[in-house]
């Protein structure tokens, strides 16, 4: 879903954002007039307002916000955090494909290495210091047995 930032509200289709996590900036009466900023699911809209939970599943913490308060609403958009694969390791025969596939390697780049040539710059790649950075790891799934 794309980001749905806007400053009038009746510009917003609260009904795409429901079950979405969002950042509403709220005109709060009880703090003068200051604007407040509110984050949590929306849970449900209605023509006036629409619920909000700060917790995802606590009813407790549930809140309804009148659409007239509501000056802003950004979808939040949480991005689940990616880690490391584990991949078999490479072989002579498949380092150089290896290369290009899961590690970007040019083409004209990885046709002028050997297959020696192509197993050593691959193991640089993962002995180097940005090593963790790498999408993957390359484990031998037979050497995790224990006798």
């Amino acid at each position: 879903m794309t980001d749905t930032t806007t400053t009038e509200q009746t510009e917003t289709d609260w009904s795409a954002l429901v079950g979405h996590k969002v950042n509403l900036v709220v005109n709060s009466e009880d703090d003068g007039g200051e604007t407040k900023e509110i984050s949590g699911w929306l849970e449900a809209q209605g023509k006036n307002g629409v619920l909000i939970k700060r917790k995802r599943n606590s009813a407790s913490s549930a809140e309804m916000i009148l659409k007239f308060e509501i000056v802003s609403c950004t979808l939040d958009e949480e991005i689940e955090a990616l880690k490391q694969v584990d991949l078999k390791p490479v072989t002579s025969k498949n380092v150089r494909r290896h290369l290009l596939n899961y590690h970007g390697e040019d083409l004209s780049t990885v046709n002028r290495l050997t297959e020696d040539a192509a197993l050593q710059y691959h193991q640089g790649l993962h002995d180097g210091e940005r090593a963790f950075e790498i999408g993957h790891l390359h484990a031998d799934k037979s050497d995790d047995k224990t006798d």
